[in-house]
């Protein structure tokens, strides 16, 4: 069984225009904190590339080659789901420093599960600000109803 997950960032985030744009702010705050001290000391070539991405690319089309979610889990979401992304599972070193830098600053909406395969299942997330989720998610609802 494979889950593979795609991170939307473009509607929520503030003030970014998107996850790549939020993500670099997150870099560069982050640099500034103690907490954060040993994860750029031994993540910092990691932390290079991912500037790097964010730059020039999309940090949404990479991804799902970096983090994941647990199968059982995974196959118990439902659409509309909040998931915080300490239950995110990296894949890559990459993917480890993505989700510390994730984890007090995002939340994750389930917005669609789509089965590509009958073992493999595609997880589609919004990505809110941390703490904003029930918000948007009532919001999204009352407009939809």
């Amino acid at each position: 069984m494979r889950v593979e997950i795609f991170i939307n960032g473009y509607k929520y985030l503030r003030p970014s225009k998107n996850f790549s744009q939020s993500f670099l702010k997150i870099i560069d705050l982050a640099s500034l904190m103690k907490e954060y001290f040993d994860l750029y000391k031994t993540k910092a070539d990691e932390i290079k590339i991912l500037k790097e991405v964010c730059l020039n690319d999309d940090l949404v089309f990479i991804i799902h080659k970096h983090l994941t979610l647990e199968i059982d889990f995974a196959m118990n979401l439902c659409p509309y789901d909040i998931v915080y992304c300490s239950c995110l599972q990296p894949l890559t070193e990459r993917g480890e420093v993505i989700k510390e830098l994730m984890i007090d600053n995002y939340q994750l909406i389930l917005t669609n599960r789509n089965w590509l395969e009958t073992n493999f299942l595609k997880l589609y997330f919004e990505l809110v600000d941390y703490g904003e989720a029930d918000e948007r998610l009532i919001n999204a609802l009352r407009r939809k109803t």
